[in-house]
């Protein structure tokens, strides 16, 4: 295989809704006229020397479904340009962002446009037999042989700089803006993943964490931590294990990050909870005073 399938053009079409995955962007990739401004990209480059390249990755592997993005032209030049920022692991969240809130089904015009799609992209990187023409649904009828050169990328890479998020920060907030997301689920709520992601770069003013300011990190995790600390609630009666387990995790998130032992915390809870004895496990306590807790020990 030297190219994407039909089959897989037609469900990144679908999925893409028609517009470039690109944070904020919008730009629709086929314009109803037959215009075409969008591109299939390489998470993973297809050719050895490309950005991202993986030499270990099979050529049925780098034309998958998984490691393929639509971008408008613009957002594949910036993406391409520096694969330093835009690395991998980032291009592949862009993706399950933006493919989230796709349609599932193929319409009959998903397929005709998606076609359009893959004409364009085999002209741009192939010397091969392809037709001039897309048949309503999708397909590609044969037509004449086009002589065209591949397309040479000049890239200008850029480093990401001491002024961001290191990585290990960058696990906390994608851990926690995760958290958020199964939160919602377990309420019952569809997948909020790029909901989630979309507040988070309002508010801070990036179009991705992996560019959030190393100064902006407190903040973040302060917020995020605001955030889950609304939504947990909301598990109390749809997923109740669910909450208690969120509450359990931050009590003894926060007991071991101030050094206080599994005594010292029981001993806690039965002061303030005026409990008649000592607890010696979290489980024994109710909803009310498990809550409770919680709100003591994220205070200390």
């Amino acid at each position: 295989m030297n190219a994407p399938s039909e089959q897989t053009t037609r469900r990144l079409f679908a999925l893409s809704a028609n517009r470039c995955a690109f944070h904020n962007c919008g730009t629709p990739l086929v314009h109803p006229s037959g215009t075409i401004t969008g591109e299939i990209c390489h998470i993973k480059a297809r050719n050895p020397g490309g950005p991202r390249f993986d030499p270990s990755q099979t050529d049925a592997e780098r034309h998958a479904f998984e490691n393929l993005i639509l971008l408008c032209s613009a957002h594949h030049k910036v993406v391409d340009d520096q694969p330093n920022t835009y690395t991998v692991e980032l291009l592949q969240d862009i993706k399950t962002m933006h493919e989230e809130g796709g349609n599932r089904e193929v319409s009959p015009d998903d397929a005709r446009l998606a076609g359009l799609l893959r004409a364009s992209y085999l002209q741009a990187n192939e010397s091969v037999s392809i037709t001039q023409h897309v048949t309503g649904d999708g397909n590609v009828v044969a037509g004449r042989d086009v002589n065209i050169n591949r397309r040479v990328v000049q890239k200008n890479v850029v480093q990401p700089g001491p002024e961001h998020v290191t990585e290990s920060q960058k696990v906390k907030i994608k851990e926690l803006v995760n958290e958020l997301s199964e939160i919602g689920v377990r309420a019952g709520r569809a997948p909020s993943f790029g909901k989630w992601w979309g507040k988070f770069y309002k508010q801070f003013k990036v179009t991705s964490y992996h560019l959030l300011p190393a100064a902006d990190y407190d903040a973040a995790i302060s917020w995020l931590y605001e955030q889950r600390a609304r939504e947990t609630p909301k598990l109390r009666r749809t997923d109740n294990q669910a909450w208690r387990n969120h509450r359990y995790r931050g009590i003894w998130a926060r007991v071991r990050e101030l050094g206080i032992s599994d005594a010292q915390l029981y001993a806690l809870a039965a002061e303030r909870l005026e409990l008649k004895k000592t607890i010696t496990s979290l489980t024994e306590l109710g909803e009310q005073n498990l809550d409770r807790l919680y709100r003591v020990v994220m205070k200390l």
